[in-house]
């Protein structure tokens, strides 16, 4: 998905994702850290494994197939999509040898 701010998820493209051991779905590793888990807009309760089956989550998340995708193209993404997933962001380089 090409976008203004260059991101390109990884996580995406793999058709991958996160479950934190209290069930919580997140896209990605990056999203998924501890750190940044109050910081999600979307409804936790909706998003996590012992509430609502995988499939159900993943098919139906607003916020995982509408509300992020586009936040790439807006002048707010998220801090750790930028960082990690942006051609310009200050890890993508270094991750992207790795994955290589």
């Amino acid at each position: 998905m090409k976008n203004k701010n260059n991101i390109s998820c990884k996580w995406l493209q793999a058709r991958k994702v996160v479950i934190n051991p209290d069930g919580q779905v997140a896209p990605c590793c990056y999203l998924a850290n501890t750190f940044f888990y109050n910081d999600y807009p979307y409804d936790k309760e909706e998003h996590n494994v012992f509430n609502r089956p995988l499939e159900d989550i993943l098919e139906n998340s607003q916020w995982f197939n509408k509300e992020l995708p586009e936040s790439w193209n807006s002048d707010t993404p998220f801090k750790q999509c930028v960082d990690f997933c942006a051609k310009k962001g200050k890890y993508f380089h270094k991750l992207r040898r790795i994955n290589d």
